[in-house]
């Protein structure tokens, strides 16, 4: 129980973005948790993207940055379920364990900074 919070804080890090796509609509981008395996000691959770506002925009490729704290998890695989004309996960950068705290980045683990960084490309539309 004691990995399972410890873990959970790691995502309390992460905040729910909204933005703007050049003149795209809104959009929200979250990471909900999936599974929680206490025995092997894992958690995997998806990223989420929706139209914050409903309007259907088109969602070409796609590029993830996720931070974490290097010393509370390590990152194990990741997968696309989002099938079509969608490729699949391509992982471009995983960092770990990195002390980035000369950068001034006001993160609270800036000093075990993990980092991902991952690709999914494809044209179809979403609402």
């Amino acid at each position: 129980m004691r990995w399972f919070c410890r873990c959970m804080m790691i995502f309390g890090y992460l905040i729910m973005l909204k933005g703007t796509v050049l003149s795209q609509p809104l959009y929200d981008i979250q990471l909900t948790l999936d599974t929680v395996d206490c025995i092997n000691k894992t958690a995997c959770y998806n990223v989420q993207v929706r139209s914050a506002d409903g309007t259907d925009w088109g969602l070409a490729g796609q590029n993830y940055r996720i931070y974490y704290d290097g010393a509370l998890a390590t990152w194990q695989s990741g997968t696309s379920t989002l099938g079509g004309s969608y490729q699949n996960f391509s992982l471009i950068q995983d960092i770990q364990n990195v002390d980035a705290s000369a950068t001034g980045s006001n993160l609270a683990f800036e000093d075990d900074l993990s980092f991902l960084n991952y690709t999914t490309l494809g044209s179809p539309k979403i609402s």
